[in-house]
This record gives C-alpha cells, structure tokens and sequence, in this order.
C-alpha cells in the first residue's frame, strides 16, 4: 500500500487571487510593520530606565490577588478618682490588591488596591473608611516609560481625590570608554593594511608602482580618518542629561468645613560625565482653598563630583530657588573634600554658602568655613587632632556676625594589653567668647568577659558675653563617669554619671541584667536619677529625685508557633522647690502583656495595657486597655 504525503501547509494556502504581486508586496509590508511594532514593544533595552523593582516587575505574572482580613476589638477602661468610663470598638478591615499585566508584561502593568474599614461601638473613632487606588505602567523596560495613578478614599467628614501621572525618558548613551576602545581597536586594523601593501610593492622592481602604493597608503590614512570621525562623540552628547522625568499632581480635598484643591508639576532631569553628576529640578505647586490661594515655585540644581585627582576627592554645588506668595528665597552652596597630596594622610574640608529671603525685606546669611586634620603614631600612642576655622555674617533687622576657631587633640595609649589610656581636649576662640574642654578615660579589661572604664571630663569658657551667653552655669562644667560590664550567660552592665557645677548638680545610675533561663530571655533593669540646683535665690529652683524599675520576660507560649512577651515598669519621682519648701511625688506603675499564636493561616494577638498614676495633691488615674485581633492573609493567584 502506497502511503501519501500529507501537505500541512494546505489549511494555510493563499488563494490564487491574492498571488498578485500587489498583494504579496501589501502582505509584505504589513508583516514589517507588525514586526517592527513588536521589537519597539517587547524587546527590552539595555539603556532602558533605571526601575528601583526591575526584577520584579520581569517576573510579573498575570494575575496576582493579594490580600488580608482582619477583625480587631478594643475595650478601654478610664478612672479618674471616682469617676470611670468604659468604651468598646469592634474593627473589620479588608485589603484586596490585584496586580498582573495585560497583553505582555513589557506593554502594560497594573495594580489596583482596595481597603475597606468598619468600626462600631461607644468608642469616638467610628464610622466606615474606605479607599480605592490604580496604577498602571507603560512599557516599564523601555527607554520612554510612564505610569498613571489615581485614588479615592473617605471616611466620617472627609473625602479625598488624588490623579497624576508620570514619564520618564532614558537617553541611551554609548560609554565614552567602550566609544574610545573601538575606534583605538579600528585604527589598529585599518594601519595594518597599508603596511601589507607595503610588503608586496616591495617585491616589485617597478618604481611607478610604488609611487602608486603610496599615494594609496595615503588615500586609505585619509579615508580611515574619515569614517572614524562618525564614531567621535562630542562633549554634549556625554554631557546632556540622561535621565529626564516629568510628574503631575492633582489634589483634592473637603473636609465638610473647607475645600482645598491643589496642583503640582516637577520636572526632573540628571546626568553624569565623567566623576560629575548632576540634578536640575523645577517643580510648582499651586493650592486654593475657600480661604485663600497661594501659588508657589520651586527650582534647585545640585551637582555632585567625585574626583580622585588634584587631591581633591568629592565637589558639591547647590543652587536653589523658590517662591510662595510674597516670600522667595534664594541661595548658593559649596563644598570642597579631599587630602592635602596623594601621599598625604592630612585631610581637608571648606564650605561656603550664601542665602537671601525676601518678605517685605531682605535677610541675607552668609559664611564660609574650612578644617584640616590628621592622625598619626608616636611611641605606640594613636594621635587624632583636627583644626577648623570659620566665619558666618546674618543680616536683617539686627546683623549677627562671628568668627570662630577650633583645635581638637585626641590620644590613645595602650599601656599593657589589659589597660588603656585616652585623652580629648579642645580650645575655642572666637568674637562671641572662647572655650576649653579637656577630659581623660581609662579602660580596664581583666578578663575576657569583664570590662571596666572610668573618665572624667571639664568645660568651661575663659571670656564671656556681656549676657553670660557663652559661659556655662558661670563656672566650669565637670562630669565623672564610671561603668563595668560582664559578658557570660548573665550578662550585666552598670554606669554611674556624675556632673556638677557652681549651680547644678546632676548624678545618674543605670543597671540592667539579662539573661536566658530555659526557654525564657529575662531582661532586669534601674535607674537612678538626681538633679539639684544651688542657686536658692531662684524662685523656681527644685531639687528631684527619681528611681524606676524595669522587667522584660519574653519566651514561647503554651500553644505551638506562639510567643509572648510580658514587661512591667515602676517609676517614682520626688520634686522638691528650694525656695518654696514645697514637695510633689508621682508614682506609677505598668504591665504590658502581650501573646502573638500562629494558628493555621491565622494570626492571633492578644494585647494587654494597665497603668496605675498617683500624684500629691491629685486623685488616682487608672487606665486599662485590651485589644485581640485575628488576621488572615491570602493569595488567591
């Protein structure tokens, strides 16, 4: 038996009156067209716009419903000396998000987002809140992408409307790195031409001939040079922004009362050549309301330059200006980092700025500063030290002006490899009044897990302001400090600090323990607070003292996939008045429970809150609180 061919082609076959050439050369182009529309679609480019979520939106898939529900109760319980409140509320809450794309994940994405809230009970805060949200991208992966969004949402007494949109344009830019390689790459391969023609008129007895090769070579050098010249960029090709982005903004808003309506457009464009960066940005906001409207404009540009030449290692310049109503403001920034030489380890930093505002008059504010510092190693001592000067002028209705100076010297001192020994002091001078500080700290480690440190430190000022401004407590600040920590499976940590001056007194201690007993992380704590002040003939002088006690116990529960957390906080103070006599005491206490159970797919929270205040001269405050909730998260697809 004779098997036959079956033509798979047959279905598809064009009839014979569509055989035309017409119609073949119209089939043609419409297939070019189609395939060019495609490739501009679908085809990603390398240059395309930077997308903070690029990879997750490749991965996109079709259809994506997320979600959650959740139910809340809060019961609330006041007392107020014999009076009491009890209010309840019961919440339910939806959250429904639907994200995919249409047609191709490279044409259209989208995300829409519902929420919707109910709250009833004797609580205040009650009432139906519902919002709705969209957001679509347009070809999130090409060079020329955009995105539109718009909301909804209200609640009691207020209803809100937002709509905008965005486009963001990518330049694509050849690397003037990769552009320079090629061409050094052709104009290798191009040389090596003439001087294979070289080699074989050599061979050759006849001189015209050779004449004739080297004209050759030359016409072949100069047509090198030509074609080479259309793969040159010039200087604004790399310099022109690359990144340009446009945003627009409208808003909407009533609250029952008043209706505001506001508008915003901001353009942005940023670029880069070289080690220099860049941002140009205008932006204007205008907003009416019943009261009034005001229209404000805003302008800024700041680059930014990253250098490792000249000793000069990061550049940055500002320049901004903006308006709303009467009032504009305008100013300039620089600043300079970078090191001394190559070799250097002095590093320097300068900065100046100029600011003027105008409302109704003209206030200007100016300055310039600059600092120079190092660090070194003499005789196993670490040296830090540091110098800074500067300048700053305020004009208006009363001009302000300084000029100031600062040297900082800073050691370290192994003694042994158990002690160490450190030491910071600075010196301020300048038109306002000058300054000292010098203080010392010793650390101390015995053993592995155990660490000591004590320090001591005093400030003061030697030159004053007719007002004392520049002279703290009119005497000399001093403070000690002292601290022990042990690391092991009880890990303790204790610090004292002690200040004090011709006027104040200060003292503070805190200690805090924790540790893990079986399953449980315990956490112990206390402070100890002391302020004074001396000076009796002040009518509002007081001296207070206060201590509070702390715990936290957190572990797992008695469910599976649970946990919970239990803390409690004692605080007593003591204030007294110096000139007066007369005392005041507050004292509470906290407990705050709190049980987390993953069950199934459900989140179960348990949220406890008691709190207990007596005051002199004031009645008892009791405040209770308790708040369950149950969530249940889910994907649909």
């Amino acid at each position: 038996m004779r098997k036959t061919k079956t033509d798979y082609r047959a279905p598809f076959a064009v009839s014979g009156r569509f055989r035309s050439p017409f119609f073949i050369l119209l089939r043609a182009l419409s297939e070019t067209l189609l395939a060019v529309l495609l490739v501009f679609l679908f085809v990603s480019s390398v240059h395309a716009g930077a997308m903070t979520d690029r990879d997750r939106l490749m991965f996109m898939p079709r259809l994506m419903i997320t979600g959650f529900v959740d139910g809340r109760y809060d019961d609330f319980y006041t007392k107020i000396g014999d009076i009491s409140s009890h209010t309840y509320q019961f919440t339910e809450h939806l959250n429904l998000n639907a994200a995919g794309f249409i047609v191709d994940r490279r044409l259209l994405q989208y995300n829409v987002g519902v929420d919707y809230e109910r709250s009833d009970g004797t609580a205040s805060l009650t009432g139906d809140y519902k919002s709705v949200n969209l957001n679509l991208m347009f070809l999130p992966f090409r060079p020329l992408n955009g995105s539109l969004r718009a909301s909804y949402s209200d609640g009691p007494g207020y209803d809100l409307k937002t709509v905008g949109f965005s486009v963001v344009y990518t330049r694509s830019v050849v690397p003037e790195s990769a552009v320079k390689e090629f061409i050094k790459q052709q104009r290798q391969q191009r040389q090596q031409q003439p001087q294979q023609q070289q080699q074989q008129s050599n061979s050759e007895e006849n001189t015209g001939g050779q004449g004739n090769t080297s004209q050759s070579a030359a016409a072949n050098e100069a047509a090198m040079k030509a074609e080479l010249k259309k793969y040159e960029k010039g200087f604004l090709y790399y310099f022109l922004p690359k990144i340009f982005n446009l945003d627009f903004d409208a808003y909407t808003a009533n609250t029952g009362d008043s209706n505001t309506t506001s508008y915003s457009t901001r353009f942005a464009a940023r670029g880069d050549y070289g080690k220099t960066n860049y941002t140009l940005s205008v932006s204007d906001v205008y907003q009416k309301s019943d009261s009034d409207s005001t229209n404000s404009l805003f302008s800024d540009l700041s680059t930014h330059t990253g250098w490792n030449r000249w000793s000069i290692m990061s550049l940055d310049n500002d320049a901004f200006f903006n308006k709303c109503g009467a009032t504009s403001a305008y100013g300039l920034s620089s600043a300079v980092h970078g090191f001394l030489s190559r070799a250097s380890t002095w590093d320097y930093s300068a900065s100046a700025g100029y600011r003027a505002t105008t409302d109704n008059g003209t206030s200007t504010d100016y300055g310039v500063s600059a600092s120079t510092g190092s660090s070194s190693i003499w005789r196993k001592t670490f040296l830090n030290y540091r110098f800074t000067a500067g300048y700053n002028r305020t004009e208006n209705s009363t001009a302000f002006e300084n000029g100031y100076g600062i040297a900082v010297l800073g050691t370290n001192t192994p003694l042994s490899t158990k002690v160490s020994l450190g030491t910071s002091s600075s010196l301020t001078g300048g038109t306002n009044g000058s300054g000292y500080s010098f203080g010392i700290r010793a650390n101390y480690t015995p053993l592995p897990r155990l660490f000591l440190y004590a320090a001591y430190s005093i400030q003061g000022a030697m030159t004053q302001n007719a007002d004392n401004s520049a002279l703290p407590d009119k005497g000399p600040l001093q403070t000690a400090e002292a601290g022990v920590s042990y690391y092991n499976r009880i890990n303790l940590s204790s610090n004292i600090f002690v200040s004090w001056s011709p006027k104040t007194e200060s003292d503070k201690w805190y200690t805090t323990a924790s540790t893990r007993i079986w399953q449980l992380n315990v956490v112990l704590g206390s402070d100890l607070t002391r302020d004074k002040n001396r000076d009796t003939s002040d009518l509002g002088a007081t001296e207070a003292t206060g201590y509070s006690f702390f715990n936290t116990i957190s572990g797992p529960f008695f469910f599976r996939n649970s946990s919970f957390t239990l803390s409690s906080v004692y605080t007593k103070n003591d204030s007294k008045n110096i000139f007066y006599g007369t005392k005041t005491t507050t004292e509470s206490w906290n407990v705050n429970p709190f049980i987390t159970w993953f069950w199934r797919r459900l989140i179960i929270t348990a949220d406890g809150r008691y709190t207990v205040t007596d005051a002199t001269n004031s009645p008892r405050i009791t405040d209770r609180r308790i708040t369950l909730r149950v969530t249940r998260p889910f994907r649909l697809l």
